[in-house]
């Protein structure tokens, strides 16, 4: 009967360890993760991303369930978070930085950062250029009429 009991104990352990959760709302696929900003083109010219003089190393789109957090990192481990919301549908990649919060003061949390030249507190919908192989191109035309490409990697 012990016997019994052990093997019992053995196989409930081994459903819950393979049926456990491990990404919150489903697996999202390859967009899961923490993406790097490797180049941002406004009509084909190189932006100045980390040379600007704002002080940014790095800006992160990281993607988990249906929230997307851009953040951008700065000397002394000091970061900004921006937080929306993402969906994607018919190779169109769509944020949207349209939220807020009841506290004033905390909505710059809620906006894209300005030197992305996404829409700021509305949505912005990308077109998914490519998608492959741990990279991403997605471009959009922007109010002033210009054509801004982001060039993401997943590092992993």
């Amino acid at each position: 009967m012990r016997h019994r009991l052990t093997d019992i104990f053995i196989v409930l352990l081994l459903v819950l360890v393979t049926c456990g959760c491990t990404r919150n709302d489903g697996d999202i696929g390859d967009y899961f993760g923490e993406w790097r900003l490797e180049k941002l083109t406004a009509d084909g010219e190189a932006l100045p991303l980390y040379t600007d003089g704002s002080g940014v190393e790095l800006y992160t789109w990281a993607f988990q369930g249906k929230i997307i957090q851009i953040v951008e990192m700065l000397p002394r481990h000091e970061y900004v978070e921006h937080t929306g919301s993402w969906r994607e549908e018919n190779d169109v990649l769509e944020l949207n930085f349209s939220y807020s919060d009841d506290e004033p003061g905390h909505e710059p949390g809620y906006r894209a950062p300005a030197a992305l030249h996404l829409v700021s507190d509305g949505i912005t919908r990308l077109h998914i250029d490519r998608f492959k192989n741990h990279r991403m191109v997605l471009s959009y035309v922007g109010a002033d009429d210009v054509t801004y490409t982001y060039y993401l990697k997943r590092p992993y």
